[in-house]
């Protein structure tokens, strides 16, 4: 058997093949008995009944290669649509007069498919349907005599598949745009919406996950402060204060890895998620250029030294700790930083003490 499919749009279409599968059993089944039936009566003759048995069996072969042989190319879909039109536009000249009663199940091929599949398939379903009917309208004695008849039921079935088709477009243009709409809810619950990072919630969701992991990878979370803030909102303005966050959220995302995860967690406080973490002393490298890339950004957008950072780092090494926890831990760190003579990165793990790195050549000279 082929493996499932990985997707719950290909899952989707996987379901659709087969209802449409089942469906073309039950009515190739009805369509033998029928056949049946008028034979019995002497109205066809035996070879139609072994014709639409013939084509019962070759359903149910079709409907077990579905199920057995999901996720098929597409082409699998195309063959029924031509095979089913044949079949039927046979079965209506052999049942002359009685073939009537199968001029349902075109309409059921080019619907069934177009709702199934999409409109490739409703025009494909209605090309075929019609030039099968056409054609028997054309050759069957019994057509030929109320040719009224006959074009009224092959304008419907090209009129009908008309109207199924612009709803169908409707209905997909709709779907479209709610799924644009849900994307971007989905986004804005997610994320800041003035640095476009992860939110707070959702940070806090992340960090459980990681936690929660049975791999327990060695993660870090590093917690970032700025220094000076409101100085900037009291001097320039709320609106300058906002621009230095975008900056900062930028010189996150340009010196973190592309699978940490970065975000803005209220005010001028932001966190990363530090993942797969084999060397303490790089991470703490990284949040050093992080505070110096801070204060650069910071220094070149007010015109003065006006802002600093500090950041406090919490280790996941294998210990059992809650989202919590590690989030006060790597809050603790970070206020031990912000309380040196000079701002710096302060790293909580399983070390006997907590190291604190100063960015300035000398820890005694302020900045």
């Amino acid at each position: 058997m082929h493996p499932p499919a990985t997707s719950p749009l290909e899952q989707s279409i996987e379901k659709l093949e087969a209802s449409q599968a089942r469906l073309r059993v039950l009515l190739t089944a009805a369509s033998t008995v029928y056949f049946l039936v008028l034979h019995w009566q002497g109205r066809i003759p035996l070879a139609a009944v072994l014709f639409a048995s013939g084509y019962t069996l070759a359903a149910l072969l079709w409907a077990a290669w579905v199920r057995l042989r999901p996720g098929a190319a597409p082409w699998r879909r195309w063959i029924p649509v031509v095979a089913d039109a044949a079949a039927l536009s046979l079965a209506s000249f052999i049942g002359g007069p009685w073939g009537v009663v199968f001029y349902p199940m075109f309409l059921q091929v080019i619907l069934g498919h177009g709702m199934r599949f999409g409109i490739a398939y409703l025009i494909a379903a209605t090309v075929a349907c019609t030039v099968g009917f056409g054609t028997v309208l054309v050759v069957s004695p019994y057509w030929r005599a109320q040719p009224g008849l006959g074009l009224a039921l092959l304008a419907g079935l090209v009129i009908l598949p008309l109207y199924v088709g612009a709803l169908l477009r409707h209905l997909l243009r709709t779907n479209d745009r709610l799924h644009a709409a849900l994307l971007q809810a989905s986004h804005a619950a997610a994320h800041d919406p003035l640095t476009g990072l992860v939110n707070r919630a959702r940070f806090y969701t992340l960090l459980e996950e990681a936690l929660a992991d049975r791999r327990r990878e060695r993660f870090a979370i590093a917690f970032i402060d700025l220094d000076g803030f409101k100085q900037v909102n009291d001097t320039f303005g709320h609106h300058r204060g906002d621009e230095l966050l975008k900056r900062v959220a930028e010189v996150l995302r340009e010196h973190t890895r592309e699978h940490d995860v970065v975000a803005r967690l209220g005010g001028d406080e932001f966190g990363v998620l530090i993942r797969e973490v084999d060397d303490v002393a790089r991470v703490e490298r990284m949040m050093r250029r992080v505070v110096a890339e801070i204060e650069a950004a910071a220094d070149a957008l007010l015109g003065r030294h006006m802002v600093s950072a500090s950041i406090g780092i919490a280790l996941n090494a294998g210990t059992r700790r809650s989202a919590e926890e590690m989030l006060h831990a790597a809050d603790a760190a970070m206020y031990r930083a912000k309380a040196t003579a000079a701002a710096g990165v302060t790293t909580e793990g399983p070390r006997p003490a907590a190291k604190v790195v100063h960015l300035s050549p000398d820890p005694t000279v302020p900045r």
